[in-house]
């Protein structure tokens, strides 16, 4: 079956990634909040669906993922960025640094950071972390898992602000990133660009990711796990994972699907290794921080799952629900469509994201058998977690601005390594399997 593509598919891809982050930027909610949702989440299951035609009836050579020669458009893409990112250190309006200055590290206005900072002055104080915040005038529960805030430990224990623990972890992932997928013979540079728009349109437009919250190391840690689908380095992987799982741990439903196709791929024994370190790696962080309280955790969590009520009555200067009309997911829908009180209409929402993330888990494993034999599997991995993590997100019952950094973040990765895969033949021989 011949698939016909665009003449320039990379192109293609990145304007998808172009407009997917001017949506949540520039164009944020200028359609309105019953279509801007849909356009967002057409654009952003495009970005997943497109590289599956793109790659269709065609096999992709084994190869060391991180292997690669010195390459004189690899330091350009990467010189280019860091050139960029210390530029927008001091603009537009004074840039990140100003961003810093402007937003106050306070429980009034976020207590995401002030959150962070109690669980690391506990660690550091060898205190019980995962016990109730009682410091902010209310009760808080300690919900965030190792990797959303052990990194910034270094920041609390030699004083600094915890937002450069962002800024660098930020730099060091999509600087790897960079190494990985820019090559003179893939032409990359042009697409590292894509970066400085992601930049400025945090800077200019969405500065509370930056002054407010950690979105952003989570979207360098779920660009990361997206390179690691193409290595056989078990302990790379299991990592990565780890690392997602217990940061912003959106794929957990899509993780049985990840060992599904690894079973059926690389065997059991390789599997069970992989399933296994990743169990090992999560206890060693888990274990030990939560130690007995375990139950406090759970409570945490299930706090969690029915704080989001309050959002749905926070009213802007238009007396609509500020978080839930910003036009990024479809949350305005069961808010203004399904009848009932305020309460029924969010555990409408809660019930309905569950079942939507696990069709479409359960979705991806049918058409992973269907095309398993026409589609390699480490891109289909790649295409199939962003189909889900836009569902995840589109569909979450409070669509902040902020959270959608992370599957905007898979997106340039993914964007990045299909050109590296389908650009450089020296590396990754495409061979036909249309038989």
């Amino acid at each position: 079956m011949k698939i016909k593509v665009p003449k320039n598919p990379i192109f293609y891809l990145f304007s998808l990634c172009f407009f997917e982050i001017l949506l949540l930027s520039y164009f944020k909610n200028k359609l309105g909040y019953y279509v801007n949702p849909i356009v967002l989440f057409l654009i952003s299951i495009s970005i997943g669906i497109f590289p599956l035609f793109l790659f269709y009836s065609k096999n992709i050579k084994d190869n060391l993922l991180f292997y690669q020669q010195k390459d004189k458009q690899t330091f350009y893409a990467v010189g280019l960025f860091l050139l960029v990112t210390i530029i927008f250190l001091f603009i537009p309006r004074g840039g990140i640094i100003n961003i810093f200055r402007c937003f106050p590290v306070d429980p009034h206005y976020s207590d995401v950071i002030p959150t962070i900072q109690v669980m690391c002055q506990r660690l550091l104080n060898r205190e019980s972390i995962y016990i109730i915040i009682e410091n902010f005038g209310y009760h808080l529960h300690t919900t965030y898992l190792p990797f959303m805030w052990l990194p910034y430990t270094v920041a609390e224990k030699f004083h600094f602000d915890y937002r450069w623990i962002t800024l660098l972890i930020f730099l060091v992932g999509i600087v790897t990133i960079l190494y990985v997928t820019i090559k003179t013979s893939n032409n990359g540079v042009f697409l590292s660009l894509i970066y400085a728009f992601l930049l400025l349109a945090i800077i200019d437009k969405n500065s509370d990711v930056f002054g407010w919250t950690v979105e952003i190391m989570n979207g360098t840690y779920y660009s990361i796990l997206a390179l690691t689908f193409f290595t056989k380095n078990k302990y790379l992987k299991a990592f990565a994972l780890t690392v997602c799982l217990l940061s912003r741990y959106s794929l957990v439903v899509f993780v049985p699907l990840y060992f599904l196709i690894e079973w059926k791929e690389n065997g059991i024994k390789n599997t069970t290794q992989f399933a296994l370190l990743t169990f090992i790696f999560t206890a060693i962080f888990l274990v030990p921080l939560v130690k007995n309280n375990w139950v406090e955790l759970f409570n945490g969590y299930k706090y969690y799952g029915n704080s989001g009520l309050s959002e749905w009555v926070h009213l802007n200067d238009k007396g609509l629900p500020l978080h839930i009309t910003n036009g990024n997911g479809f949350a305005a829908w069961v808010y203004f469509l399904k009848p009932g009180s305020i309460e029924e209409k969010f555990n409408f929402a809660k019930s309905l994201h569950l079942y939507l993330v696990i069709t479409t888990t359960i979705v991806l494993t049918l058409v992973y058998f269907l095309i398993k034999k026409k589609v390699d599997y480490r891109l289909f991995l790649l295409c199939g977690l962003k189909v889900y993590l836009t569902v995840f997100y589109g569909f979450i019952q409070v669509p902040y601005s902020y959270l959608f950094m992370v599957p905007v973040f898979y997106s340039i990765a993914l964007l990045l390594f299909v050109n590296y895969v389908y650009n450089t033949p020296e590396n990754f021989e495409i061979a036909d399997l249309s038989g």
